[in-house]
């Protein structure tokens, strides 16, 4: 049947569960949301409805919800990031937000059939690739955006029309039935190297990566029958631990970040349910700083097994996604989610060592060097500009010249600088 909640009768809820993190983790974000003069009560709200269509299973939002209130609503497993309370619509603005189901892991927007951008509806027409299109509103429009080589293609006129939300805000998006799936069960195993010493022959089959100057963890996932014994209860203990509170101090002095993939290979393995862990990896309550950069996987590997992480900050982690090249989205190549951790209080720090160690290795391979736009952001950089053209080559118009009151989004311009920006009023309440 089909499923259907009311803004009256869906209880709102805060993206971000931890205040100190609302909306996002660096000062880019918190320019001009209300957390400088409200900070003990303003926070990130989600409010919408969610409907799915009862012969095609398509899954619609209206408004902004949070993946948790998806998957609450869905009665099946759905894909998501690790983190559950950011908003499904906001993930969309990101460039390259990224979601997971057990073993698979895809580009959000190879999901999206529809998407309302500032009231006006923009629909995919079709699900194959060779003759994919937008329509816009009633009438049809053939809208796939022209690149410098002369072709067309429906992934930049789509990421054109979310990237930064610079054409307008998001009011709903609609996702194929796939996005939401029946129970199966996938395995969990890990391998791991010296940093100095990488296999990158088995480790480019990972599905994930925990990284660090200590011990590089690759975690294999493959999907398989119902287990006799499964390793729910064993990886619901590690995500416990993960929540638990650690003051931000103790990551300057403590290499908690590092410890983390190693915790992980000694306690997590096993065969695991979708219903019961739809996503392997949970985001843990931490304090950090983090920047995700987006390359070939291929790249990655190789810059791995040449020793990046012996380069590695003592105090860092990282965190690899392998990520499906995507049908919509710009990354025609699996491509490499890598998110860069450090100490809550080292972000300078951390810019420097992207910009300056990561970036520059990655293009000396020939790597595509791009961004996350939902994360902490290098201005001013060849890293972000690096990101800008990325974008630019797949069809995005860049270097905008939006008013304050039409910017929802620090790099809404996207150009090589921050911007002041509008955070939506609809976005956040006082409690």
């Amino acid at each position: 049947s089909t499923l259907c909640l009311s803004r009256t009768c869906l209880a709102s809820t805060i993206c971000r569960s931890n205040r100190r993190l609302i909306p996002h983790q660096n000062s880019l974000w918190f320019q001009n949301f209300p957390y400088e003069t409200h900070p003990n009560d303003a926070v990130a709200l989600c409010e919408g409805s969610i409907t799915q269509d009862e012969e095609s299973g398509e899954i619609c939002i209206d408004g902004r919800v949070s993946y948790r209130q998806l998957a609450d609503t869905i009665s099946k497993p759905i894909f998501a990031p690790a983190s559950s309370t950011i908003s499904v619509t906001g993930h969309l603005v990101t460039g390259s937000g990224n979601v997971v189901l057990g073993e698979k892991a895809k580009f959000l927007q190879d999901f999206v059939t529809s998407v309302t951008v500032n009231n006006e509806e923009h629909i995919i027409e079709n699900n194959d690739t060779s003759t994919r299109e937008l329509s816009t509103g009633n009438v049809f429009s053939k809208s796939v955006s022209t690149l410098r080589n002369g072709t067309t293609t429906v992934a930049g006129n789509l990421t054109d029309l979310l990237f930064t939300a610079s054409r307008g805000t998001i009011d709903g998006v609609c996702f194929s039935s796939d996005f939401a799936q029946d129970k199966s069960y996938y395995s969990i195993s890990q391998k791991s190297w010296a940093p100095g010493n990488i296999d990158k022959s088995e480790l480019q089959n990972a599905n994930l990566i925990f990284g660090s100057r200590l011990r590089v963890v690759g975690e294999f996932h493959e999907s398989v029958g119902a287990p006799l014994i499964s390793a729910n209860t064993v990886l619901s203990l590690f995500n416990i631990i993960l929540t638990i509170p650690i003051p931000a101090i103790f990551y300057s002095f403590i290499p908690v970040l590092p410890i983390a993939g190693i915790l992980r290979q000694a306690m997590v393995f096993g065969t695991v349910s979708t219903k019961k862990h739809p996503q392997p990896l949970v985001a843990p309550s931490a304090s950090v700083q983090n920047i995700q950069v987006d390359v070939e996987w291929s790249v990655l590997m190789t810059a791995i097994e040449n020793g990046l992480f012996k380069e590695w900050p003592l105090y860092g982690g990282a965190v690899i996604k392998r990520i499906s090249a995507s049908d919509q989205g710009c990354w025609s190549v699996d491509a490499a989610a890598l998110d860069i951790q450090l100490p809550i209080n080292r972000g300078d720090e951390l810019d420097d060592f992207v910009n300056n160690v990561i970036y520059p290795t990655l293009t000396d391979l020939g790597g595509t060097v791009s961004l996350h736009f939902g994360k902490r952001i290098p201005e001013n950089s060849d890293t972000l500009q690096s990101a800008l053209n990325f974008y630019e080559d797949c069809g995005v118009e860049v270097g905008l010249d939006l008013g304050t009151e039409d910017c929802f989004h620090p790099l809404c311009n996207r150009d090589n600088s921050a911007d002041s920006f509008t955070y939506p009023a609809a976005y956040y309440e006082f409690k």
